[in-house]
């Protein structure tokens, strides 16, 4: 399915019109019109606008798995990231070994 397709089709699903749609991206009407139209996709700089408007990820605009996640520069999720990836294969092995402890323990 092609985005511009995705968009339409949560568009009727969500029974938002395309004016409110518009007035909700900032895009015009007739950009709007033309996706369908002339079957093109929006510009990449508008995918955030469009997934803001329609309450969607841009994972589920562009089909992706539903386990994707964003993981927002600066949070802890960030950071915890940035260090695993800086550790050596035996240290995330060790890491990994000790996080299974503790989600045993908590449950």
């Amino acid at each position: 399915m092609q985005v511009w397709e995705k968009i339409f089709e949560v568009l009727k699903e969500k029974g938002m019109t395309q004016r409110e749609f518009s007035r909700r991206t900032g895009i015009p009407p007739t950009t709007v019109s033309d996706w369908k139209g002339k079957k093109v996709n929006p510009n990449a700089e508008k995918i955030m606008a469009i997934c803001h408007a329609l309450e969607i990820t841009p994972y589920e605009l562009f089909g992706e798995e539903d386990d994707a996640m964003i993981i927002r520069k600066g949070s802890a999720e960030h950071d915890i990231l940035m260090t695993w990836q800086a550790l050596g294969q035996r240290d995330q092995d060790s890491l990994m070994e000790y996080m299974t402890k503790l989600k045993k323990r908590a449950e």
